[in-house]
């Protein structure tokens, strides 16, 4: 829990778009606590902990997170 409120998903913006790639990666996160839900999405850009939410995604489900 730790790592998760150091990456901070819920302070991410609600959309991260790179406009100059046509194809690619699309891809959304939904966070529900007791208090509230957010939302984020984007295609071809991320958010900056991007990287680091990914990795423990992995760690926690014990698979590959992409």
């Amino acid at each position: 829990m730790a790592e998760l409120r150091a990456i901070d998903p819920l302070a991410w913006k609600g959309r991260y778009d790179n406009p100059g790639v046509l194809d690619g990666t699309i891809w959304a996160v939904t966070i529900t606590t007791g208090m509230r839900t957010s939302q984020s999405s984007g295609r071809n850009a991320y958010p900056r902990t991007w990287e680091r939410f990914r990795q423990l995604i992995e760690r926690t489900a014990g698979r590959t997170f992409r």
